[in-house]
């Protein structure tokens, strides 16, 4: 059965963080824009210490956040909901597993987790959650499990603004969804919708986003296999 993605215009998350870490935005003409949620499959077969885990039902993509005009994105404000493959390890020697929310950008690696630069400047610390449970590895020097939910915002400093931002890296069940929540700040205006993400195999990288005006947002509905677009206007509140 195919999966459906599509973007929603409504969102409870708060732009707080966005305001303070991206302040030059309040004063943007409204957006012309476009912002896009970009998933790519990045692997199945896994590296080091998650070799044992290809061929155990799961595969990585990374998601990542863009304009469609050029502008320069400034802050990220990311939640996302699924099922996601965790590796904690105890960073402290105090005999409790920590967690380990960030890390490099499609890495091959075993482990989700937020992919922000190293220059980020955080305004919503990143969460993540493991049940150190239900993986098909198992436990030894670390703590693997399933989580269900990754967030965090951060501002991107001037020298590394670009028009794409690597958001995340998520390990997941083949054939999974994700539901994301994005508040994107760009150098045109302030993006907020709602996407659920169809990791399908086919195509290998899909594309989902909110256009139009600050006031009003788009959807693009992506069917797994092929591509269809379809958009309408809904007002934000």
């Amino acid at each position: 059965m195919n999966s459906l993605g599509f973007c929603t215009a409504r969102r409870t998350m708060s732009l707080a963080a966005l305001a303070v870490l991206a302040s030059a935005v309040l004063a943007a003409p409204p957006a012309r824009g476009g912002v896009f949620v970009d998933a790519t499959r990045v692997t199945s077969t896994f590296d080091a210490p998650e070799t044992s885990l290809t061929g155990k039902g799961f595969e990585a993509w990374q998601i990542d956040v863009l304009t469609d005009n050029g502008d320069l994105i400034t802050a990220v404000d990311v939640s996302l909901l699924g099922a996601f493959h965790q590796r904690w390890y105890d960073l402290d020697f105090d005999a409790v597993p920590d967690p380990t929310p960030l890390g490099a950008p499609s890495d091959g690696r075993g482990d989700s987790h937020l992919t922000p630069t190293a220059e980020a400047r955080f305004g919503t610390a990143p969460e993540e959650n493991n049940n150190v449970w239900d993986s098909p590895l198992p436990d030894g020097a670390f703590d693997y499990g399933i989580g269900t939910y990754l967030r965090g915002a951060w501002g991107i400093p001037s020298p590394q603004r670009s028009d794409r931002v690597a958001a995340a890296y998520v390990v997941v069940p083949i054939g999974s969804d994700l539901v994301g929540d994005f508040a994107v700040a760009t150098t045109g205006g302030t993006f907020e919708f709602r996407s659920v993400i169809p990791l399908c195999p086919e195509p290998s990288t899909l594309w989902l986003g909110a256009i139009g005006l600050v006031a009003s947002a788009g959807l693009r509905i992506v069917r797994c296999g092929r591509r269809r677009r379809t958009s309408h206007r809904r007002q934000l509140t």
